[in-house]
């Protein structure tokens, strides 16, 4: 977990650095928004980049690292905590990120930085 801790401005505060998710393949940027699509209370085996704006009662995590993966493999992540909304790759409408992912204690909020 080289990068987890890196300061880059993606943190706003605390957050909790958490183990590593099962996740698909696919090329992911550090501060991406990963899902895990829950259907019928059962949780999908694998996260995902997010690809539209959080919906309640799915899981999201951060990616703590920038990461290729040709098949399934693992990315470290953060959970709860406090990050700049600049640096994380929400998709949709920002208002409705910023309530579902309050209820899983991951806080998005602007952030003035000097980059």
């Amino acid at each position: 977990m080289s990068e987890a801790m890196s300061y880059d401005a993606l943190f706003a505060g605390e957050v909790i650095v958490t183990a590593p998710v099962p996740t698909a393949a696919g090329t992911y940027a550090r501060g991406d928004l990963l899902e895990c699509t829950v259907t019928s209370g059962v949780p999908a085996a694998t996260f995902h980049k997010a690809t539209a704006a959080a919906v309640v009662g799915n899981i999201y995590m951060i990616a703590a690292e920038a990461k290729t993966l040709d098949t399934a493999g693992t990315i470290d992540t953060y959970g709860a905590g406090y990050y700049d909304i600049a640096k994380v790759g929400i998709v949709g409408d920002e208002t409705t990120n910023k309530l579902v992912l309050l209820s899983q204690g991951v806080v998005l909020k602007a952030c003035q930085t000097g980059e």
